[in-house]
């Protein structure tokens, strides 16, 4: 691996990278990352600034499994708001509605919010169906405060309870049972049937949660009133904007 990916990974300074600088700045490693996003997915953020004054192209992209990374995805996977600020400030595209989705994933509240702070831009119903998912209770929070407050000022109770009904699926799958209890508290019903030929999780979050074999979940809603056989009081009809797959 090349001296100025290793440093960069590192958290080298602007004078150490500068006297690697002889090296092409957006030299790939042998993972096939670059510097800058090797330093922008370890919160490096003052290497990704000298690396940009390098020459590095901040918005590349690279092929990485199945997804493409930048250093803002990267950046925000590792919820390094500081560093997906500087990066903002040299102009990279903050625009891309899976930053947020990702920063989500990893349970990074605040990164949403200033995600969203900055541009306005982020997915609300899947940014908050992949933090439920992944059990984050405290940025499901955020997400719902963003989604009520600022991205939908006229959004019908129905529009909110549907994201939150898709969110508690999402964490009666997961088998969280902290998160399950927050989206109840938010207005998630837990006798509400959610389907649909798009949708992800269908059923009651009773049944998704006994299918998948979390008690703990399944105590849960049970002492939240859950109908004991899984029935449902409501039908909830989910569309394609709903999330699917990709979350997963």
């Amino acid at each position: 691996e090349s001296a100025i990916v290793r440093a960069a990974a590192n958290g080298a300074d602007e004078k150490s990278l500068k006297l690697l600088a002889y090296a092409k700045a957006d030299v790939t490693g042998s993972d096939g990352k670059t510097a800058v996003v090797k330093a922008a997915a370890a919160g490096h953020t003052a290497a990704v600034s000298a690396l940009s004054s390098l020459g590095a192209e901040i918005d590349g992209k690279i092929s990485f499994g199945d997804e493409e990374l930048s250093a803002v995805i990267a950046a925000a996977a590792g919820g390094h708001t500081n560093t997906l600020k500087v990066l903002f400030d040299l102009r990279a595209d903050l625009q891309d509605e899976d930053i947020a989705i990702k920063a989500s994933k990893g349970g990074h509240g605040d990164t949403v919010q200033m995600l969203h702070d900055l541009h306005g831009r982020i997915d609300a119903p899947k940014c908050m169906a992949v933090a439920a998912l992944n059990g984050h209770s405290s940025t499901v929070m955020t997400i719902c405060f963003i989604f009520k407050e600022t991205l939908a000022p006229d959004a019908g109770d129905d529009d909110i309870g549907q994201i939150l009904q898709t969110s508690l699926n999402h964490a009666a799958f997961g088998g969280h049972e902290d998160t399950v209890r927050v989206l109840n508290a938010l207005g998630a019903h837990v006798n509400r049937f959610t389907g649909g030929e798009d949708c992800t999780l269908t059923g009651t979050p009773l049944l998704i949660a006994s299918a998948k074999g979390h008690e703990k979940v399944v105590r849960l809603l049970l002492e939240l009133k859950a109908n004991v056989d899984g029935s449902a009081d409501v039908t909830q009809q989910i569309q394609t904007q709903q999330p699917s797959t990709e979350l997963f």
